[in-house]
């Protein structure tokens, strides 16, 4: 990585930028963000990025339908596209393979395993495009993605960025706004051919019954606001039905379509309890409104019901229209569900997941009693709670399944009912459990429960109940065709049914069960892992104070902890920061200081004696939960040593949240230290390392390069260090004493003899010595250097701070010389090391650094900083003591 892709550039002052093109003019340029270090190429422009901040925008706002296309090369990862809440991502740093995308109207992120990656090297030409309802991701000609949507009316800067110290180079790019369906540019500069295209849309509109006054109204459209029409009528742009065999279901999805939210037929299904029922209509007697509604809410769908009649239909349309809030409701004879999509001054037009749509005139509603239904959208529940709804509806329903098998039986052995009209009954019932064991299995992913001896045997039930129902299908449709015997297959069918009965009943008993384990789980929802630092132990910390509502500035919280004034290098220097044996136990212990009494469990053990530690770890931590404590721990998700914040419990294991966000899935008990991130990309990466081979950032500590031989942890270990930790409130200690602490562990942990001294750890003065002679030698890998010089930086700022805010909070007249020293001295480190940082900005190539000047530069830095060093311990010392 890092490789320059160039030959001859030129760095310019000024904002470098890349022309943006339409139809072969220039519109507009795409300006680079001078923190990308961007050059100007011969082809266009190179940016690089560490952490995909400075990203380059074109200047003009554009609106969709549109197409985004550029021609893009990088060294390494990271090609990125922008528009509005989206991004498209080739070669991801974080897995080179998965395609990620995130939708421009909400910002849901898609993962593609195998569609993401690209040949470095070598320019690739993306097309993003964004039409009304879909969008489509074509590379080199092919297309990679689509996606269904609602894109109407979204508007934004295009923008290009890369990041993870990638090399990008952009040489074209062309934003092409299409005419919308209503005929209106959603920028600027629309076209003459407006009003031409306005003429032709009336004549698809579709409606059937519709006045011809009230079809051109509907079809040409104009878009302010809420839609609204030239009859005095509002629709609601981009809600239509989808197809399906349930009328409900399809007004439904139509619905989330318009709201962009995407949500698999099976969860639907499964969550509702429809894929456990026997195959009725939803909203019925069987399936009532409240239940439904109470299993959508946990979707993130809110379905509010409505009764009227006359103009008081119209007037709640109407009122629903203009909060863009769709509503569905029964207007046919036959029963079925449709959209309200128009809402005009002679009456409504409706269509139906199964029909075109079709003019309701203002007569109709006066005479019948119509029932409405508005779906908005909400924050959903979490994967857990909606599979222990399900699991816990299945249970209950068992005696109305056994009732309606009982009664298709009675009607197969009673030559009740054509054999066509049985094969349809028992097709749905099928459809029903398929739809069960999807649902099931894609729960039991998502939530960690793949391994559940219950959630199996469920999935084991249904699935022999589908097997059953599809032999008893086949047997009728064969009859129906007169292809089986009038008595046989009904008696054959009959004993299908009573096996699919019976596998209904297993797997009913094991999901009641499973409901009650669901609803056990312990979580701190309040808990959260907030990112104020690039070191896992302070964000940890963070997230802890904000839970007990200490208030404090995160400078106060720092370095309450002593670690902005700990100094020190590892023998091997290029070594992560977390795996140098830093004083952690003491960190902790001072942070308990600023209002937080600290208990925990810490060992090193092997065998037997390491599972009763970790058990007891595990017992502890549980009952802390319970009691509302804050608990957190070292390598609890990643291996080595970042700190991670333990959310919750439940019977099989532990929920955290941590640098890759809160957990969904439980990591087993078991499996504690040995680097189980539950998301997405870690848990890939974890069950392919053979085929991957190592992480490119090889730490060169025993512990890591001991990791990257024997590759990732798969099943639990026999050994190994624990390090458990809960914090409940306490009032804090006085501020004098918090600095006096935090400036004592400072001057004993610089002293090479002193009881902080490890073996491997340099410190204070000689971890400077180690540094420059690293420096001199060429020996301080590129990578290293810009990831420590980013934690020292932050460090020597929050030391900066903390002194600061200290002389304020204690104000005492006769410790202002004191503090002013210290002060002084903290000062000329923190701009040692901001310079340090702006020469060697994280994150940076892999590898020695190939720039002599710019390592020997850096060597005279650190001779300074150590000299700094020196004179800071010594005013430290000295404010400690009197202190």
């Amino acid at each position: 990585m890092g490789t320059n892709l160039i030959g001859k550039s030129e760095t310019v002052a000024e904002k470098v930028s890349v022309p943006v093109y339409r139809d072969g003019r220039i519109i507009d340029r795409l300006a680079a963000d001078p923190g990308s270090m961007p050059v100007r190429t011969t082809e266009g422009m190179q940016i690089t990025d560490s952490f995909g901040i400075h990203a380059a925008y074109t200047e003009n706002v554009y609106g969709t339908p549109l197409t985004i296309e550029g021609t893009l090369m990088t060294d390494s990862t990271n090609i990125v596209l922008l528009y509005g809440k989206g991004q498209i991502i080739l070669n991801w740093d974080r897995r080179e393979d998965l395609l990620h995308v995130r939708h421009p109207a909400t910002g849901q992120p898609f993962h593609l395993e195998g569609l993401g990656r690209v040949p470095t090297g070598r320019w690739h030409h993306v097309e993003w495009i964004i039409a009304e309802d879909v969008m489509r991701l074509l590379v080199d000609g092919e297309e990679r993605y689509a996606l269904a949507g609602n894109y109407r009316g979204l508007s934004g800067k295009v923008g290009v960025r890369t990041g993870w110290r990638a090399n990008l180079q952009v040489g074209t790019l062309t934003v092409t706004e299409h005419l919308p369906a209503d005929g209106r540019y959603a920028s600027a500069g629309a076209p003459e051919k407006e009003a031409e295209a306005l003429e032709s849309l009336h004549a698809s509109s579709g409606i059937s019954n519709m006045p011809q006054a009230a079809s051109v109204a509907y079809a040409v459209t104009t878009e302010i606001e809420q839609m609204r029409l030239t009859q005095g009528g509002l629709f609601l742009r981009g809600f239509r039905p989808l197809p399906h065999a349930d009328s409900l279901l399809g007004c439904l999805t139509g619905a989330l379509r318009y709201y962009n939210r995407y949500i698999e037929e099976a969860e639907l299904m499964g969550t509702s309890g429809i894929s456990f029922m026997p195959p009725v209509e939803p909203l019925t007697e069987a399936i009532t409104f409240d239940r439904f509604a109470a299993a959508m809410k946990l979707l993130g769908i809110k379905l509010t019901h409505w009764n009227g009649k006359g103009e008081a239909v119209l007037a709640y349309i109407r009122e629903a229209f203009a909060q863009e809030v769709p509503v569905i409701g029964r207007f046919a004879q036959n029963g079925n569900y449709a959209a309200v999509t128009a809402c005009l001054s002679e009456g409504i037009v409706v269509e139906g997941s199964d029909c075109a749509g079709r003019f309701v005139p203002f007569d109709k509603l006066m005479a019948d009693d119509v029932g409405l239904v508005t779906v908005r959208v909400s924050e959903a529940a979490g994967e857990r709670e909606r599979l222990a709804f399900a699991c816990r509806l299945a249970g209950g329903v068992s005696a109305q399944n056994a009732e309606a098998y009982a009664k298709l039986m009675k009607e197969l052995e009673g030559a009740e009912g054509s054999a066509e009209k049985q094969a349809a009954i028992i097709a749905a019932w099928r459809y029903n459990r398929e739809s069960a064991v999807r649902f099931l299995e894609r729960s039991g992913e998502t939530v960690g429960l793949e391994r559940d001896d219950l959630l199996s045997h469920a999935v084991s039930a249904y699935g022999t109940e589908s097997e059953a129902l599809v032999q008893a299908e086949r047997l009728a449709a064969w009859a129906a065709k007169g292809e089986g015997g009038d008595e046989a297959w009904r008696t054959e069918a009959a004993r299908a049914i009573e096996e699919a009965a019976k596998a209904e009943r297993s797997g009913a008993s094991h999901l009641g069960r499973l409901a009650d384990i669901l609803d056990s789980r312990k979580l701190l929802q309040e808990l959260h892992y907030h990112c104020v630092s690039c070191m896992s132990p302070l964000n940890t910390f963070r997230g802890i104070t904000d839970y007990y509502g200490i208030d404090c500035s995160d400078a106060w919280l720092k370095g309450a902890t002593g670690r902005p004034f700990l100094f020190a290098a590892h023998e091997r220097i290029n070594v992560h920061d977390f795996c140098i044996p830093l004083p952690e136990r003491k960190m902790i212990g001072l942070l308990g200081n600023i209002g937080l009494n600290i208990g925990g469990v810490e060992g090193n053990a092997q065998g037997e004696a390491y599972r009763k530690l970790l058990e007891q770890a595990w017992s502890s931590a549980r009952e802390a939960i319970d009691e509302g404590w804050a608990c957190f721990g070292r390598a609890v998700d990643f291996i080595g040593g970042e700190y991670t914040i333990i959310r919750g419990y439940d019977r099989d294991g532990y929920y955290t949240t941590s640098w890759h966000g809160p957990s969904e899935k439980t990591i087993p008990w078991t499996m504690y230290g040995l680097g189980q991130c539950p998301c997405e990309p870690c848990t890939i990466r974890r069950n392919r390392w053979r085929e991957e081979g190592p992480v490119r950032t090889v730490c060169v500590c025993d512990d890591c390069w001991r990791v990257q031989q024997a590759g990732a942890y798969l099943s639990p270990q026999e050994e190994g260090d624990v390090r458990l930790y809960w914090a409940k409130p306490k009032p804090a200690a006085a501020d004098r004493s918090i600095v006096r602490q935090a400036l004592q562990l400072a001057v004993e942990f610089a002293d090479p003899c002193g009881p902080w001294a490890r073996p491997g750890m340099m410190t204070g003065a000689s971890a400077y010595d180690a540094l420059i002679f690293a420096l001199e030698k060429g020996r301080y890998d590129g990578w290293y250097l810009g990831l420590h010089a980013n934690g020292w930086k932050e460090l020597r700022d929050a030391g900066w701070l903390f002194l600061t805010e200290a002389k304020e909070r204690i104000a005492d007249p006769s410790l202002a010389k004191p503090f002013d020293s210290a002060i002084r001295h903290a000062a000329r480190l923190k701009e040692a090391f901001a310079k340090l940082f702006d020469m060697f900005p994280w994150m940076q190539p892999f590898g020695p650094i190939p720039d002599g000047e710019r390592r020997y530069a850096a060597a005279e830095l650190l001779r300074g900083a150590k000299e700094a060093e020196i004179g800071a311990l010594q005013a430290y010392k000295e404010l400690a003591e009197l202190l």
